[in-house]
């Protein structure tokens, strides 16, 4: 039996009639309960380009008593006020409608229709309409249809494709489970991640209110930092070496072993010696030592006689301290990542925020360590193409008005950031020790960046708070340093209650090149705060193309999803 068999004895509906009418002839039905169509820009494409599900109207009363403007009516919608909305706005000239006659002298069923209508009904879920993309896709929709039919840009549809046909069952189940506003370019990054254990990895740093962006960056370098480490002692097992935890009592790394003897001792030619071995730093590099420096000619000094015996550093304190050194010096690196996609971002807008010019001023007058020591040079960095986009003197007699702060910024941002994270001892300025940006220095970086919207990671706001990294141990931390809770208010084991805000005015901060936190502000200082760096320029209006993406909140601007993509009924 076939659908031609049976349609002709198919019953037909009593008091139903499917029909093409003129929008003109389409109103709201003046009971109607809904007030905020919220039309959306990829709503109202959706509509003008793609039929939709058919409207459900009724005839006008013929006693009904039209008010001005109201004389071309024939019809008022029961079910699709929403899409009726966005067909004016978007200017359809015809809609698809269902004429129910049952309803017409109804006015109760009608606003049952209303009620039924929106609250039985249940939304896709993040991974199911990236899942309806890519079957889209595969179905032979081009990429421009599925964009003008759903209303998303280019960009998200190509990343809700990639994620519709790649993100793991794992990936899928986590996305659920989190209560994180997803967008389809996070979605496609996660879809490289198909193992509980990673994704586990990326769920216990978004609890502690590290941003997907984050937790991606920093998963990113703890795996490939792994397999590095495992690809070297892999190597070392090979070649015979004997790989230790630290460097043993007596031994000498072989550049030392080098100077005290003369005679140059490098890994090669040390192979074939007994006490041939190695060990990883804080940094984990490499270092290979001589566990019997004697056999090279080496005597050991005569020993000093103490004044006190030095105390016995407990074994384990000493192991935890290496780790958090470690993954400190990796974290770093990955806000890096995220921090300087930010940053392009926020450089690549049309237009500065309001706080910008007054920041710039205070800072150029201040003019902190990483400034004196970077800003002339600035140019030189690798950061000015890949983050400021090597912006040209000239663009300041051709860029508006709004964007001159921005192009002041470029060599601000890099000077800073080059410090932070391009020189040699870069990986340290979170710790107290020397680097060619001071820990206070670089704290002021930040919270100027809070200040724009940028969503520090728990390390960088150890910085910006003045705690010590104890890396993600809740145990580590005291009442008054505790860092926050999850992106995804799931995890009760921490609190952003104990934390103080410190993204207020930063008028104190930029008095002098050593901030002091505990100054006051000035009565003109421009108190509002700035959080999107895209949500008033375009990327066709921005600057230079963006890096692969790893963004921080990055600002999202067209890549958040701010409603999903709709499927109208």
């Amino acid at each position: 039996m076939t659908v031609t068999d049976i349609e002709n004895d198919l019953p037909i509906p009593e008091g139903l009639r499917l029909a093409w009418i003129e929008t003109k002839h389409l109103d709201h039905n003046p009971d109607n309960v809904r007030e905020d169509f919220n039309l959306t820009p990829a709503f109202v494409k959706s509509i003008a380009f793609e039929r939709q599900v058919p409207l459900s109207v009724v005839p006008i009363p013929e006693d009904y008593e039209r008010k001005e403007g109201e004389e071309e009516f024939l019809y008022w919608v029961i079910k699709g006020n929403r899409r009726l909305a966005g067909a004016r706005e978007g200017e359809v000239p015809r809609l698809e409608c269902l004429i129910d006659l049952r309803r017409a002298g109804d006015r109760a069923g009608q606003f049952m229709d209303m009620y039924t209508e929106h609250e039985h009904r249940k939304g896709l879920t993040i991974p199911e309409q990236v899942l309806a993309l890519f079957q889209a896709r595969q179905s032979g929709a081009t990429k421009k249809r599925i964009a003008d039919s759903t209303g998303l840009s280019a960009k998200n549809v190509t990343a809700g494709i990639t994620a519709g046909e790649k993100l793991s069952g794992a990936a899928q189940r986590f996305v659920q489970e989190m209560d994180y506003e997803w967008t389809f370019l996070q979605l496609s990054e996660l879809a490289e991640f198909t193992d509980e254990e990673t994704l586990n990895k990326i769920r216990s740093k978004m609890r502690w209110n590290n941003s997907f962006e984050h937790a991606v960056s920093s998963v990113r370098a703890e795996l490939k930092e792994a397999a590095e480490h495992a690809q070297q002692l892999a190597e070392l097992k090979e070649a015979g070496v004997s790989v230790t935890e630290t460097l043993p009592a007596g031994a000498l790394i072989l550049s030392r072993l080098s100077r005290e003897t003369g005679v140059e001792v490098d890994a090669e030619a040390h192979r074939t010696c007994p006490g041939n071995g190695a060990y990883f730093s804080y940094g984990n590099t490499l270092h290979y030592y001589c566990a019997s420096p004697d056999q090279h000619g080496y005597t050991s000094p005569e020993p000093v006689a103490a004044v006190a015996a030095a105390p016995v550093e407990d074994p384990e304190v000493a192991r935890r301290e290496r780790r958090i050194v470690r993954e400190g010096r990796r974290e770093w690196g990955a806000c890096a990542q995220v921090r300087q996609k930010w940053l392009q971002a926020l450089l690549a807008r049309a237009t500065a925020p309001k706080p910008l010019q007054a920041i710039i001023t205070r800072l150029t007058l201040a003019m902190p360590e990483p400034l004196r020591e970077r800003y002339a040079g600035a140019h030189t960095s690798p950061l000015w193409s890949t983050m400021a986009g090597s912006p040209k003197p000239e663009l300041a007699d051709t860029a508006k008005a709004g964007r001159l702060p921005l192009l002041q910024f470029a060599r601000i941002a890099v000077a800073f950031e080059h410090q932070m994270t391009q020189t040699g001892e870069a990986a340290n300025t979170w710790r107290t020790r020397w680097s060619p940006c001071s820990r206070e220095d670089a704290a002021l970086w930040l919270r100027i960046l809070q200040t724009l919207g940028y969503d520090p990671a728990l390390l960088e706001r150890s910085l910006i708070e003045d705690f010590p990294y104890q890396g993600e141990d809740p145990d580590a931390y005291n009442d008054d340093e505790q860092p926050g809770e999850s992106a995804d208010n799931t995890a009760d084991e921490t609190s952003t209650d104990d934390l103080p805000d410190l993204t207020g005015d930063l008028t104190g901060d930029l008095t002098a090149p050593e901030p002091d936190p505990e100054t006051g502000t000035d009565d003109d200082s421009d108190s509002d705060s700035w959080a999107d760096p895209e949500t008033d320029a375009t990327l066709e209006e921005s600057g230079p193309p963006s890096a692969p993406h790893i963004s921080g909140p990055a600002p999202a601007g067209d890549d958040l999803i701010s409603e999903p993509a709709e499927v109208v009924s």
